[in-house]
């Protein structure tokens, strides 16, 4: 089953990604992505810096260029002044663990949380994403 979904979930990126090609196709454009360093956003932040876009890594590590915390409700909104997108992949590793009602509540929680506390930034900022 896993080779299935990563099989589905690869096409997926790969149709996302052409999308994003032939749209805006000799546009170069400043894109924040949450969960980049995961499963669908490695792929897709390769996919997009091979097209000429500059990424911006959401990250709750230093590594990143925007640090995050969604549980805490902080994020270093003033990095995100000037993005064109902003791609939302971060949250709970769905395969980590059983999914057991706590499991399936953190699952929740973090995707609510972290789209809030996104949300929430980008209505704030000077030059939000058109």
């Amino acid at each position: 089953m896993l080779g299935v979904t990563y099989h589905a979930r690869s096409h997926l990126v790969q149709y996302n990604c052409i999308l994003t090609t032939v749209y805006f196709k000799g546009v170069s454009m400043l894109i924040a992505i949450t969960g980049a360093s995961g499963f669908i956003g490695s792929a897709l932040t390769s996919s997009l810096e091979k097209d000429g876009h500059k990424i911006l890594s959401v990250s709750r590590s230093t590594s990143g260029d925007v640090l995050w915390d969604p549980t805490s409700g902080q994020i270093e909104a003033g990095k995100l002044e000037g993005v064109d997108a902003v791609i939302h992949l971060a949250g709970e590793n769905i395969a980590a663990r059983r999914w057991t009602e706590k499991q399936k509540n953190r699952i929740l929680d973090s995707r609510v949380e972290g789209t809030k506390l996104l949300a929430k930034s980008i209505v704030n900022l000077t030059n939000p994403p058109s």
